[in-house]
């Protein structure tokens, strides 16, 4: 089994009420959206991007599917994404 955790790049949507909708993109390009409790997203210095821990379910050449931490409104739980989205750490 290749369950192994990392970290999802994304970009902020909005932050209102202590949740932050964060946006990222399929394998093929289309767009999805998640939204979160604040204290679930782990943001950069200028608040523009920022990263969420998924679980990591498999991959396949430049395709990963992970388990997001809650679904996107139009795919659910998991997603196909590229695997350049995926890091093992946040970045510093």
């Amino acid at each position: 089994m290749f369950n192994e955790r990392g970290y999802l790049a994304c970009e902020v949507v909005s932050t209102l009420d202590g949740r932050t909708t964060l946006s990222s993109q399929l394998h093929d390009g289309s767009l999805f959206t998640i939204t979160l409790q604040s204290h679930e997203v782990f943001f950069n210095s200028d608040a523009t991007q920022a990263f969420v821990r998924v679980e990591k379910l498999g991959q396949a050449g430049d395709r990963c599917q992970i388990q997001l931490p809650s679904p996107s409104l139009n795919y659910g739980h998991h997603v196909l994404v590229n695997i350049i989205k995926v890091l093992r750490q946040i970045p510093s």
